[in-house]
């Protein structure tokens, strides 16, 4: 059973790496600075953490490519909407805002995120879950406990620090500033290129 656990742990914390790079590269590359994508001042996001874990059960057995991306595209959606809600509950802010773009949610989720996730479930179930999974698994006893052990002491720490940091200043996260921004540039280009199309 702990060894369960401690698998299960370190493959949620490799998936939150993933998506920690995956979003601080494509902010930095877009916003022209570097930016730490993500609630904790470490280098995870939570929340791909989940999603990975929602998906692999899909990536154990032979579904058909399409079924995937139909559920990936739903279970992350529904993940990413109540995590939005979750933080606006507990922090007053609203991480991510997708109220100016066509066919959201709320504000909470959006057409273009919908599909996006469809294809990051293939990628996941097909590459990136089963080469996680396999390595943590071919992991002996003992180098799965100390890791576990390890990661969990840091989150523990960046967690207390993250939660500290936001109570003492008050101010907004510093993600939420960076996602603002790329939002308003996203939606100022998509509204001058359906300028030129109307005018074509």
């Amino acid at each position: 059973m702990l060894n369960e656990l401690c698998r299960y742990f370190i493959c949620f914390m490799v998936f939150s790496f993933i998506g920690w790079v995956y979003e601080s590269v494509f902010y930095s590359v877009q916003l022209k600075r570097f930016v730490n994508s993500g609630f904790l001042h470490g280098c995870i996001c939570p929340i791909y953490g989940l999603g990975g874990m929602l998906l692999m059960p899909f990536a154990a057995v032979r579904a058909d490519l399409r079924v995937i991306f139909i559920l990936g595209a739903v279970l992350c959606s529904a993940l990413e909407y109540f995590i939005s809600w979750l933080l606006e509950y507990l922090f007053d802010t609203r991480w991510w805002d997708y109220s100016d773009w066509p066919m959201n949610l709320n504000g909470r989720i959006c057409a273009v995120s919908v599909v996006g996730f469809g294809f990051a479930a293939l990628i996941g179930t097909q590459l990136i879950i089963p080469a996680v999974f396999d390595t943590v698994s071919a992991m002996n006893n003992t180098h799965l406990y100390s890791l576990a052990a390890l990661i969990a002491l840091v989150l523990a720490f960046d967690l207390n620090y993250t939660l500290r940091s936001i109570n003492r200043s008050g101010n907004e996260p510093w993600f939420v500033e960076e996602h603002s921004q790329l939002m308003e540039k996203r939606v100022s280009e998509l509204n001058e290129r359906l300028k030129r199309f109307i005018r074509k």
